[in-house]
């Protein structure tokens, strides 16, 4: 009896959202990592505030036309903080959460590498933007080591070109005015689209194609939550908006989920697995669907913050899938926009939705 009170008292401790999740999406931001001193963009102290004319070392047209800029940029690349940065108690609750029951995976805007270091498998992290541990030739597409780069302007070489074809080098990030990586925003939109939990740290979510999993995750039913210092465009569409700062809140977000899955397990009996819990929240023949596709998905983009309707109820015969599929059908916009990240110059807006196939497009003036 005094088991069943204490389980009683925690579980009524546990924020509604955290409950019965078995699948979480995490997308992540530069603020996740200013607390390892890697500064971020758009903040009070960001880069691009204190300096807005910055931007242009992230401008891929500027820096395939300018060699002088180019030269910057490499210089900028040896001073990176994010060399010496190590991971904060943030990256490493979520870390946390990767090793346990809950099938965990994260979206990072940033290059930095961080989510690796603090222990989350290297499976279970998309890079949205790329990594700045690379290097990519813009002519042959042949990649080497940022190390062996930097060894070389360190040596001497202001700007360093491709060994294999004598083109312009760049880091394996990217860079506004180019396009997402094929098929890596296909795997964060299927990651958003069957999670449980979609939480947002750490983004100012206003540059697109990343914001808009938050829309995708929420449409098919996912709660939303949104850990970040300053407003978003998609607070009107979150169950949940979390001001404390990241380097607190994260850990604590970490530490009621674990609890949540433990005290689920002591509910129904610690042989049920947690997708009998998913089977038991949705009786048949209304359990939503827990495969996506993500290219259908995304057929017509998705839908603004404003329009989304929340809490999503399951429809007779109708998956999450389609029901997502149908909202953003009727409300499509194209997924295009910038994408700035935490560890970096080179981080950039892509021009196009991927795997569209089309023109770049310029992004919308902010």
């Amino acid at each position: 009896m005094a088991a069943d009170r204490h389980a009683g008292a925690a579980r009524a401790a546990l924020p509604g959202w955290a409950c019965e999740i078995t699948r979480l999406t995490v997308l992540t931001g530069a603020g996740i990592s200013t607390d390892s001193g890697i500064p971020d963009f758009r903040g009070p102290s960001g880069i691009w505030t204190k300096n807005p004319a910055a931007e242009k070392l992230s401008t891929y047209q500027a820096y395939m036309a300018d060699s002088e800029l180019r030269r910057r940029s490499w210089q900028n690349r040896l001073a990176h903080p994010a060399w010496a940065a190590e991971p904060n108690p943030a990256h490493l609750a979520l870390a946390r959460l990767a090793r346990s029951t809950i099938s965990t995976q994260v979206i990072t805007q940033n290059i930095d590498g961080l989510h690796q270091r603090a222990g989350t498998p290297p499976g279970r992290v998309i890079e949205l933007h790329g990594t700045m541990f690379g290097v990519v030739c813009t002519g042959c597409g042949d990649r080497t080591a940022m190390a062996d780069a930097l060894a070389r302007v360190r040596a001497g070489e202001d700007d360093p070109q491709c060994t294999r074809c004598g083109g312009i080098l760049k880091s394996a990030t990217i860079m506004f005015g180019e396009a997402l990586e094929p098929g890596v925003f296909e795997r964060a939109a299927a990651a958003a689209a069957s999670c449980d939990l979609m939480l947002a740290i750490g983004s100012t979510l206003i540059v697109e194609p990343a914001a808009s999993l938050c829309a995708i995750a929420a449409e098919a039913g996912a709660a939303l939550v949104i850990v970040n210092r300053d407003p978003t465009p998609y607070d009107t569409a979150a169950t949940a908006i979390i001001r404390d700062p990241i380097g607190t809140a994260v850990p604590r977000i970490a530490s009621q989920l674990i609890a949540a899955c433990l005290l689920g397990s002591l509910d129904h009996g610690e042989s049920e697995l947690p997708s009998m819990r998913w089977q038991r929240r949705f009786p048949a023949p209304f359990r939503p669907s827990r495969s996506v596709s993500a290219p259908a998905m995304l057929a017509s983009g998705p839908r603004s913050a404003a329009t989304l309707v929340r809490p999503w109820r399951p429809r007779h015969n109708r998956s999450r899938a389609d029901h997502a599929t149908a909202s953003f059908t009727r409300h499509g916009c194209s997924c295009t926009g910038g994408i700035p990240d935490a560890a970096g110059a080179d981080v950039a807006r892509s021009g196009r939705r991927p795997g569209s196939g089309r023109g770049e497009r310029p992004a919308p003036a902010r």
